[in-house]
């Protein structure tokens, strides 16, 4: 299985910070030919964007968009939902 493995350094006001997450969202599972273009995307040396955290400049990652992971959200999300509200449910009635 391949992974991202990408470590770049940046600099927030004077201060050289170094990262090595691709995505908010760590996705270590599938698309191997995706994960190994976007690492061969990123040669040694070369400059690039990254966005970092402005409360905390030691959070960064190179991509901030769209993850082929964040659908799968969307299915776990009503599950817990319901969870959710079967508990509220057996606290509310008190039984």
């Amino acid at each position: 299985m391949c992974k991202i493995d990408i470590s770049y350094t940046y600099t927030v006001e004077g201060r050289e910070y170094r990262s090595n997450r691709y995505q908010l969202i760590v996705n270590s599972s599938g698309y191997d030919n995706r994960k190994a273009a976007i690492v061969a995307h990123y040669r040694p040396g070369m400059t690039a964007i990254c966005y970092f955290n402005p409360k905390d400049p030691a959070d960064a990652v190179l991509e901030r968009g769209f993850s082929p992971v964040m659908p799968f959200g969307l299915i776990i999300l009503p599950i817990f939902l319901i969870g959710l509200g079967g508990v509220v449910w057996v606290f509310v009635d008190g039984r």
